[in-house]
């Protein structure tokens, strides 16, 4: 993604996270018929404005991946579960995005990707959607490719850089 449109899309999501306003109750239906039962505690734990954007992230992976196994949706869904642990509001993830992971709790939420992943194997995930998850991180390495396929981790940025 090139500079100008990661500050686009940064600035879409600070837009969105303003916004307290709960998922279409369609749309968390669809959430909980895709995901495990321990995934959809993890996913209802998220802040108000992280499982609106799993949503659009979501749908977005399968219009772009229409074979998606379940395993992979799940990830689309969870890429961001991991954000629970670094505690940090809008305010907070705007300074963490700024100042970069100078402090244990910024380095916490820019290292969701792997705390995710953690979190997803611990609620007995399946292991490709916590490999996807891991791999979200960008730019994938060669032991994320050999994890998971490459047609889903570029599919899985694709969708979260909209």
């Amino acid at each position: 993604m090139s500079a100008l449109g990661h500050v686009g899309h940064l600035a879409r999501r600070l837009l969105g996270s303003l916004s307290t306003r709960e998922p279409a109750p369609g749309d968390v239906a669809w959430v909980e018929a895709t995901l495990q039962d321990g995934e959809v505690a993890l996913w209802r734990r998220m802040a108000v404005a992280d499982r609106r954007h799993s949503i659009l992230v979501g749908r977005r992976f399968v219009a772009l991946r229409p074979g998606a196994t379940r395993a992979e949706l799940a990830a689309a869904l969870l890429h961001d579960v991991g954000k629970l642990d670094s505690g940090l509001r809008t305010s907070g993830r705007v300074v963490a995005t700024a100042l970069g992971p100078r402090t244990e709790r910024l380095r916490r939420y820019h290292d969701h990707e792997r705390l995710g992943a953690d979190r997803l194997a611990a609620a007995g995930s399946d292991p490709v959607t916590v490999a996807l998850v891991r791999a979200s991180a960008a730019p994938a390495g060669p032991a994320a490719a050999d994890a998971v396929d490459p047609g889903a981790i570029a599919a899985l940025h694709a969708a979260d850089a909209l």
